[in-house]
């Protein structure tokens, strides 16, 4: 599971939000320096690249693993669950830029300045199965698909159905882990006044796509599964009223995250949404909040990162805080 949301306020500055829903809470707030080391898992070949990151991930045998983030260019990406449908290559090719798909966000967070960049340099990249890979890595819990944006609004979903992936534009700014996102847009028309038959062309940058008039049509979907989640997202998204700055937006992408964060269920599902994380696309500002804790963390990019050489971890309080309310 997982759900993205790219939002943008009315001082024109955006923040990308989204719940991981995942089996354990080991992941936290992590910085990379500039021209961090890595070795694939799958064939043990060093990358370098020239970005520095400030992220949410956990560590690995060879490198942190980074589900989501921006770097210091204000790219930002993020996977998400893509199961039963991602198709890798199996054939080792030394002469080729081949990863295990968990390393691609750690890798394009590296490499790339921008979604324009991102989008030139995927054809280089190969995510691969283990069925030659140095270290063996199952598949199941492995197949992924990723979205991007940056400061332009620019908003991408990224689908490996085969080599080179698949670029979607995504202006309705919102993505959960369904399989088939067209497939997902054209569910949700039967909830949504979406009317434009080539949602693709909408412009970014717009929080509302319709015209606001529901009537007549189904009541959004309860439950956890992709596409209810999905339809609810866009659904708030839609009504929200507006939100004037990174602090307001924050507030509200929270309130829009909380219709879809899963709660710890396991007589249902072994995955509940271990934590919320956003990211202001022009502040690099980062915020956290792990299940197990009720507060919500602010992590600045760090001002001297162009300095900075070693990998910073960022620990959350194990135990959740309630503050005493007083009376004047």
């Amino acid at each position: 599971m997982c759900t993205s949301l790219l939002m943008t306020a009315t001082d024109g500055s955006h923040l990308f939000s989204r719940t991981m829903d995942w089996h354990t809470e080991a992941s936290r707030p992590i910085f990379l320096p500039r021209h961090y080391a890595w070795q694939s898992l799958y064939n043990g070949k060093s990358h370098v690249g020239p970005y520095a990151v400030l992220g949410v991930g956990e560590p690995h045998r060879y490198h942190e693993d980074v589900s989501d983030g921006i770097n210091e260019m204000g790219l930002s990406v993020q996977k998400l669950t893509y199961q039963n449908a991602a198709i890798y290559n199996d054939e080792r090719q030394d002469d080729e830029t081949q990863i295990a798909p968990f390393e691609f966000v750690l890798w394009a967070l590296t490499h790339c300045r921008s979604v324009a960049d991102l989008i030139n340099q995927l054809p280089q990249i190969q995510l691969m199965t283990s069925k030659e890979a140095d270290v063996t890595y199952a598949q199941g819990p492995h197949e992924l698909h990723f979205v991007a944006t940056d400061a332009t609004g620019r908003f991408i979903v990224i689908e490996p159905n085969g080599m080179p992936m698949t670029v979607i534009n995504n202006p309705l700014n919102v993505t959960t882990n369904a399989v088939d996102f067209e497939r997902e847009v054209e569910r949700l028309k039967e909830y949504f006044p979406l009317k434009v038959d080539r949602w693709q062309n909408l412009p970014f940058n717009q929080n509302r796509v319709t015209d606001g008039k529901f009537s007549g049509l189904k009541k959004e979907p309860s439950g956890f599964t992709p596409t209810a989640r999905f339809i609810r997202t866009m659904v708030n998204k839609e009504r929200l009223d507006a939100f004037n700055d990174e602090q307001e937006n924050m507030i509200a992408s929270w309130h829009v995250l909380n219709n879809v964060t899963v709660p710890a269920q396991h007589t249902r599902s072994d995955t509940y949404t271990v934590y919320r994380s956003a990211v202001g696309l022009e502040s690099k500002v980062m915020y956290f909040q792990g299940y197990s804790d009720t507060r919500i963390y602010r992590i600045e990019f760090p001002v001297d990162y162009e300095n900075m050489q070693e990998v910073v971890v960022f620990n959350q309080r194990s135990e959740p805080v309630f503050d005493q309310m007083l009376a004047n």
